[in-house]
């Protein structure tokens, strides 16, 4: 990434295809815990397989990318958010 170029602290790009990932928290999980509805900091709310990451439960953060939790992040990462 260029030096000048400026990004949210909270995101990161995927080296594959250089899309960016986001922090979202998990609202809610489906019975088979593969399905979570996630929301990210701006409010907006999408379907995540959560089915790669093992241990995450409703309220933690993950890293999202196309559609898929990569991995769980520090639960303390968006305390000071308003959601």
């Amino acid at each position: 990434m260029p030096e000048n170029a400026h990004c949210a602290d909270d995101m990161t790009f995927c080296i594959t295809c250089s899309d960016a990932a986001e922090s979202m928290r998990v609202e809610s999980i489906q019975r088979d815990a593969a399905i979570g509805t996630c929301v990210d900091l701006l409010g907006h709310r999408s379907d995540v397989f959560l089915g790669l990451v093992s241990g995450v439960t409703v309220g933690a953060d993950v890293l999202v990318h196309a559609g898929v939790a990569l991995l769980k992040l520090p639960t303390d990462r968006h305390e000071t958010s308003s959601r």
